[in-house]
């Protein structure tokens, strides 16, 4: 009896690897058919791809779209620069030609240094920013705000140097 029950062992574990052996088949087969471990594996794979590459371009289009405002911002604030250059002129010749006093010029002048000085701030300012990876809407947003408060200080400005000249 022990003969038989020796003989049987190595066959028994034979028939068991056999068994593990056909289960590892079926599951090898079970995820190679179509919609299976392996194609779920590369869809979640394509999906993910596709995701970085989506991902890619919203940031390249930010980059782009953060180049364009700041290239807008930089082109406004050169023609306030330019404008207040012309200005200065205007009121120089004013001043020149007597047509307004020195007492106005003075004002004048005063009121236009104190705009060149807040047009360079904030053009220091825009540079300094536009250093940073990616813009704070928040301040671009307070940015655009105090160029059009700006500008409209340089349009009072002048229409108070074209005033004085007509008095």
């Amino acid at each position: 009896m022990r003969w038989s029950t020796l003989s049987l062992s190595p066959l028994a574990a034979a028939l068991l690897a056999g068994c593990a052996s056909m289960d590892s088949f079926k599951q090898a087969d079970a995820d190679s058919r179509k919609g299976g471990a392996i194609d779920q594996a590369k869809a979640a794979e394509v999906r993910k791809q596709e995701g970085l590459k989506q991902a890619k371009v919203e940031k390249e289009d930010q980059l782009m779209q953060s180049t364009r405002e700041k290239e807008r911002m930089d082109r406004r604030l050169a023609a306030a620069q330019a404008d207040l250059q012309q200005q200065d002129a205007a009121l120089a010749d004013a001043l020149d030609k007597k047509r307004i006093t020195q007492q106005q010029y003075a004002d004048l002048k005063k009121q236009q240094d104190a705009l060149k000085g807040d047009m360079a701030s904030l053009q220091i300012k825009d540079r300094n920013d536009q250093k940073a990876k990616a813009p704070d809407p928040k301040v671009e947003a307070e940015k655009e705000a105090k160029l059009k408060a700006l500008q409209q200080r340089k349009q009072d400005l002048e229409k108070a140097l074209a005033a004085a000249m007509k008095s």
